[in-house]
């Protein structure tokens, strides 16, 4: 099956094959400016399964609270994030797609998060989802592993 997506005005568009790996919401400060939102979300995919197949992409590069080089690949004329890479995910041949970006609106109930990272930069106010699995800050892979396709 292939998946599309792409940005607010249609100029940055991409194609996966790939079931997500797992899928998540992200409430760190980066996050948070960088939507100026209270969090993100996003499911992982093999990088192998991505294409970029419209106009490509401005990339906004920084590090991580943990030293990892973190990669926004966004539209250089309406702003929308539609991607990220770096160090983590390269290292294990992921990439993270914003949720929000997918062209079918179905697969947003389908791929529903299934943990919550960076909670301690969560806003109190904000409900812990019920049915997922919530971390301080950002998952190892050992972490992800329960939550790959065809696990419980």
């Amino acid at each position: 099956m292939s998946y599309t997506g792409g940005c607010q005005c249609g100029k940055v568009k991409y194609t996966f094959t790939s079931e997500p790996i797992h899928t998540a919401l992200c409430y760190c400060t980066n996050c948070q400016r960088q939507t100026g939102s209270t969090n993100t979300a996003s499911l992982t995919v093999a990088q192998q399964s991505f294409t970029s197949t419209g106009a490509a992409p401005k990339v906004y590069s920084r590090k991580s609270d943990a030293g990892a080089d973190v990669h926004n690949h966004f539209c250089g004329d309406c702003g929308t994030t539609c991607w990220l890479t770096g160090t983590l995910a390269d290292s294990v041949g992921m990439l993270n797609v914003r949720i929000g970006t997918l062209d079918d609106l179905t697969l947003n109930q389908k791929w529903a998060p299934k943990m919550e990272v960076y909670c301690r930069e969560k806003y109190a106010w904000l409900p812990k989802l019920e049915g997922t699995k919530a971390f301080d800050a950002m998952v190892t892979a050992e972490a992800i592993e329960p939550f790959k396709k065809g696990a419980q």
